[in-house]
């Protein structure tokens, strides 16, 4: 697999076969004429063509003199585009499928299905397994019946290798001499919960009901504020996911000061150099801050003085929705963007949420920038060239602006913070409020958007605008709607292999891997621990040629980022030899 594509390799025709069979009868000729013209003819107008059954190449392989000869023409199973299907960009589940029907082509030929009682037939119809799955539209199967066994390599690249692609994917075009080479632009995250590759591949998608209409409720603004009160990021789970906070040393320095509190953030009040006199007077380092990162932060926590930090506190929180875009400059990522929007009202149809975007400012790094990420931030050196508001301005508006008891929403808000070097202790974080149920995975900004509230964004670059606006509503309708309202459960998934226990399953690759998928399962599979490139192929070869037959060997290989080159000369080495 290379990132973001699928290559299917495969046997296939290299031509047509000589026509040597004098030895064999009148009738035995006609029907190996009729079997060869089918072996050799690929068609990929519909989903099948050629020999379609293993009882129909056995006897191809019976009948034909020049099958068995050192030098016959390779032919065999092969996995095409379908005609007028050619560029299109395939889901994961896609290859999913097209795995399951190779497997079942495999373990049940007869009727290309697997047996079993009517009422287990009832079931399986009403989910999806091996039994019911079908040929995906953009596939075109040629030779099926010649399939005896499956290898899938699922191969993880660190992003610095991963420019050496090209190389890899020459050597896969290449092979199109000798094999039929299939590359796919494959789409591997959906569903309702983030999938991996091994997630798309390994397990059928769990069927939910749909999603019930909200019942008809009605809470005020003080209400809506009061339950996002609730879903703060408490100070424990700050510090393990990443947030900022002050050092040690750092934790008791007084730092109030006698800025005068804004009711509007006004960028223009203060000198690029005022605003970074009182940074350096009141701000402090972080721990886990980076050492080429010399730029201090600031806390909201006493950003006023006694007097007026004690009649802000009397004052109804605010909420806000916050999201920065960074660019990557020599101290690591900058901020480049930061966009506030602010909560105003929610209707009571629970359809329209009205806010106010307070802050939407350009920020120009303080280091040289090295990237500017421009495919995901939008920046690039004619929108930042002009810019003149530095970090330091932006810190000592906030401080003006935002009180400590405001509530500030974001995704995956600790790294805003980070950019804006600002600590602020009343949080709600949606990457970790709309976790799934195993608490472990997180889902991205766009999955939620598109899931809870049916909104397409990030098409492009990505804006901050309408970033930390999709983060504000989902926070809100979730105060509004309840834990009801959250994408369901994606735990009771289906193996790709489960009531499959006849069937010889080879894995291999690193044991986490095994642990999450295989070892964890009570399901007869095989299970090969191996962390390096060069065992896991050894693993792969020798079951590959095993006098006992293999229905399906499938392996994850890591190349590791030390000894890069070395490493990479060994996955291509691998390659090879597996294809």
């Amino acid at each position: 697999f290379s990132i973001g594509n699928l290559w299917i390799m495969a046997s296939t025709t290299k031509g047509g076969a000589t026509d040597d069979s004098s030895t064999l009868g009148k009738k035995d000729k006609k029907k190996l004429k009729k079997l060869r013209n089918r072996v050799f003819k690929v068609q990929n107008e519909g989903e099948r063509s050629g020999i379609l059954t293993p009882q129909e190449w056995e006897e191809y392989k019976r009948l034909d003199p020049d099958y068995h000869s050192n030098d016959h023409t390779r032919v065999g199973p092969s996995i095409r585009i379908r005609k007028r299907k050619e560029g299109i960009k395939v889901e994961g589940a896609q290859h999913r499928d097209l795995l399951a029907w190779l497997l079942k082509q495999i373990l049940f030929p007869e009727k290309n299905e697997a047996p079993m009682s009517k009422k287990r037939k009832r079931e399986e119809n009403n989910k999806e397994s091996i039994h019911t799955v079908t040929l995906p539209p953009w596939v075109s199967v040629h030779n099926p019946g010649s399939t005896s066994s499956i290898i899938a390599l699922e191969i993880h690249l660190p992003l610095s290798v991963s420019l050496k692609l090209d190389r890899l994917d020459s050597f896969l075009e290449s092979c199109k001499k000798t094999h039929c080479s299939t590359k796919t632009r494959t789409k591997w995250f959906q569903g309702h919960t983030p999938r991996s590759i091994s997630d798309s591949l390994l397990y059928f998608n769990s069927k939910h009901n749909k999603k019930s209409k909200p019942e008809n409720i009605s809470k005020s603004t003080e209400e809506i504020v009061a339950e996002l009160e609730g879903m703060l990021v408490q100070p424990q789970e700050l510090e393990k996911e990443g947030y900022p906070t002050k050092k040690g040393s750092e934790a008791n320095k007084a730092q109030s000061t006698s800025l005068t509190p804004t009711e509007k953030i006004d960028i223009s009040t203060t000198s690029f150099e005022d605003a970074t006199a009182l940074v350096e007077k009141i701000g402090f380092r972080t721990e886990k801050q980076d050492d080429d990162d010399d730029q201090l932060y600031v806390s909201t926590a006493t950003s006023a003085d006694t007097t007026e930090s004690s009649s802000q506190s009397d004052q109804p929180p605010r909420v806000f929705g916050m999201d920065c875009e960074m660019v990557r400059t020599s101290a690591g990522r900058e901020l480049a963007r930061i966009t506030m929007v602010q909560f105003q009202s929610f209707q009571q149809d629970g359809n329209t949420m009205t806010t106010t975007t307070i802050m939407d400012e350009l920020v120009k790094p303080n280091k040289t920038v090295l990237d500017y990420l421009t495919r995901h931030s939008g920046m690039s050196p004619k929108v930042l060239d002009p810019v003149t508001t530095r970090l330091a301005q932006i810190q000592v508006a906030l401080l003006r602006f935002l009180r400590p008891n405001d509530i500030l929403v974001g995704h995956s808000l600790e790294n805003d913070l980070k950019a804006t070097h600002l600590l602020h202790p009343r949080v709600i974080d949606t990457a970790l409020l709309f976790r799934a149920s195993n608490k472990r995975t997180k889902f991205s900004l766009k999955h939620l958007s598109a899931y809870l509230l049916q909104k397409k964004i990030q098409t492009g670059s990505h804006c901050s605008e309408e970033d930390a606006s999709i983060a504000l509503e989902l926070a809100i309708r979730r105060a509004w709607f309840g834990e009801s309202f959250q994408v369901p459960s994606g735990d009771d998934r289906r193996s790709l292999f489960e009531g499959l226990s006849a069937a010889r399953i080879m894995f291999a690759g690193p044991a986490d891997w095994l642990h999450s998928h295989i070892t964890n399962n009570s399901n007869g599979i095989h299970a090969l621990n191996y962390d390096d490139v060069p065992k896991c192929k050894k693993a792969v070869l020798a079951w590959q040629s095993s006098p006992r037959k293999t229905d399906f060997i499938y392996s994850q290989w890591n190349v590791q980022e030390e000894n890069k080159d070395e490493n990479m000369k060994e996955l291509e080495d691998a390659v090879v030899c597996t294809v």
